[in-house]
């Protein structure tokens, strides 16, 4: 295991064992989850909101279900996901119970009132596990290929000049700034551009191979004017830290009923996260590996 990795769970687990006590006495669920919800929360704010499933009963878990926020609702009924695997793990990675899965996707799917993009959803019904929050994703193979090897959308070119890249879907093109791809303005590989256009916006972000943070515009496409931007959290792991063995980060980019979703893993984590397409405030976010 990579030395990073033992570090940050050793610090995890102490973490919790002194914190778990105070966090459920002191400090009420919602003032936790507002300091989740930002997008440049600490270690102590994750493991603080973790305690609050890890170290609850579940029939104390269960009304949280239906608390007004999607963020705090959908971590706790995967806690019932979680809890299907023994704490002392398996002898051999399995899969996890197909009827397990298929509550918690369906709850996912009505609490956020957006379809579950197929092939994401064929992935969770195909996560496997040999230990409790050691999550196994197969690598979906959704995209196309664009510049340099970069993943696109189907259905998309991306074409890349001296100054720009050229976004292109159906009848609409967009110019996008080359400077707003901060992987290739610090000389590394970009593995996937996510995007999409809806109405007169076009949405595009720049993804490293690990389901972390990245940049998400919002382009005026006619007029190549940022319209926002924000910091796509991306399940990005905090506890656990990264190690040679994940990667290959898929993202899709939904837009509805207003709102724009992000559907995305990697070979370790799935997760989704929302904001609101008129300004790009984040809505909820939520993670299978914190």
């Amino acid at each position: 295991m990579n030395r990073d990795i033992r570090i940050w769970s050793l610090v995890s687990i102490v973490w919790l064992i002194v914190r778990s006590d105070d966090v459920l006495a002191q400090a009420t669920v919602d003032e936790l989850v507002k300091k989740f919800e930002a997008a440049n929360h600490t270690l102590e704010v994750v493991l603080d909101f973790d305690a609050v499933f890890r170290e609850r009963g579940i029939d104390d878990i269960e009304p949280l279900r239906f608390h007004e926020s999607d963020t705090i609702a959908i971590r706790a009924a995967w806690e019932s996901v979680r809890r299907s695997v023994p704490e002392e793990g398996f002898d051999e990675r399995r899969a996890i119970e197909a009827d397990v899965m298929q509550r918690f996707l369906g709850f996912l799917e009505g609490r956020i009132r957006s379809p579950l993009p197929s092939w994401w959803e064929t992935a969770w019904m195909q996560m496997s596990a040999r230990e409790r929050d050691g999550w196994l994703f197969d690598d979906p193979q959704i995209y196309g290929e664009g510049p340099h090897g970069a993943k696109i959308p189907e259905g998309f070119e991306i074409s890349e000049s001296a100054d720009f890249y050229l976004v292109r879907s159906g009848e609409r093109t967009c110019r996008v700034a080359l400077k707003l791809n901060r992987f290739r303005h610090q000389g590394l590989k970009t593995h996937a551009i996510p995007a999409t256009f809806t109405g007169d916006r076009l949405l595009i972000g720049f993804c490293d191979y690990l389901a972390q943070g990245f940049k998400l515009y919002c382009i005026d496409w006619r007029t190549s004017k940022v319209v926002w931007s924000v910091d796509a959290w991306a399940g990005n792991s905090i506890i656990f830290g990264s190690g040679p063995a994940i990667g290959s980060h898929s993202v899709e980019i939904v837009v509805e009923r207003g709102r724009v979703f992000l559907f995305g893993m990697d070979l370790v984590r799935a997760y989704v996260e929302c904001f609101s397409l008129q300004d790009g405030a984040r809505d909820f976010k939520f993670s299978t590996r914190l």
